[in-house]
């Protein structure tokens, strides 16, 4: 044990395509991206994450946020959304909207993967490279990545357990091998929180002053770019993490959830996430 405090013919395309607050997002591309594994018809869909990257200040955003939702009513829990509020110019207070939603971790997660606008993102991490911008996923594309990523083969089972007292959140964490896995890789335990109304700009450039937020990254349990969890995994290995966290009131633990995600360290490449809620 270690402790470290601190389905399927594919019918839905989404044709939104629009420009970023910054720049034009990258075309539609075709299914794919790399990774995965055999394609195993008899093996469970696997869960994908989708990274957000949006603001409040950002017009474009809700469009994109859109796409998101629109992908989550068609799959269910098998799309797993984050969404980070960063850039002070898109994210940050002004008089009239002085929340401010942006995070150390979310603005460390932005800049290590080299984003420059929004809103963009990333499915499963998929084509990161450290010099490109592969893995940048305008969000006309997202849904032309699911199958694949909802067919490949598991690689890795997480298992997640919660416990709550007078504002103490305690995560425990268990990743188990379903397969040899050789690579070295990280394990990220994220808290999100839903159902935040806070005014936001839409497309038009009006306000909208009850505008709900949903799947908000609030903080993490394990650095923002995740704590190693060891290499040449065999079949059948487990680790199990225990994580612990006082929250503010600032957080409504009711709307919360927890999102642990591991992921190959070398090319970033998510392999298993899991999102339970916060309270047990």
């Amino acid at each position: 044990m270690r402790d470290f405090s601190g389905k399927f013919f594919f019918s839905l395309i989404v044709s939104l395509t629009l420009a970023s607050c910054d720049y034009i997002d990258e075309p539609v591309r075709a299914p794919g991206g790399g990774g995965g594994g055999g394609g195993n018809d008899t093996i469970k869909n696997q869960p994908v994450l989708i990274e957000k990257f949006t603001g409040h200040r950002c017009n474009n955003c809700p469009e994109a946020e859109q796409t998101a939702k629109v992908l989550k009513d068609q799959y269910g829990d098998e799309v797993i959304t984050i969404s980070y509020h960063v850039l002070i110019n898109f994210a940050g207070p002004r008089p009239d909207m002085p929340n401010d939603f942006r995070t150390p971790e979310g603005t460390q997660i932005f800049e290590y993967f080299r984003f420059v606008g929004i809103p963009n993102g990333m499915i499963n991490r998929l084509d990161y490279t450290q010099n490109g911008t592969g893995h940048h996923k305008g969000h006309g594309s997202w849904a032309s990545y699911l199958a694949n990523e909802f067919a490949r083969e598991a690689m890795f089972e997480i298992n997640v357990t919660t416990d709550w007292e007078n504002r103490n959140s305690k995560v425990n964490v268990e990743v188990t091998a379903l397969n040899n896995y050789s690579d070295e890789i990280r394990l990220v335990v994220a808290a999100t929180e839903d159902n935040i109304v806070s005014p936001q700009i839409m497309k038009d450039y009006s306000k909208n002053e009850d505008y709900v937020h949903n799947n908000m990254f609030r903080f993490s349990y394990t650095p923002a770019l995740g704590t190693d969890i060891g290499n040449n995994w065999q079949l059948g290995q487990t680790e199990t993490i225990q994580l612990e966290k006082n929250l503010s009131t600032d957080y409504n633990e009711n709307a919360m959830n927890i999102t642990a995600y591991v992921l190959n360290k070398a090319n970033q490449r998510i392999l298993s996430v899991k999102r339970v809620s916060l309270l047990p």
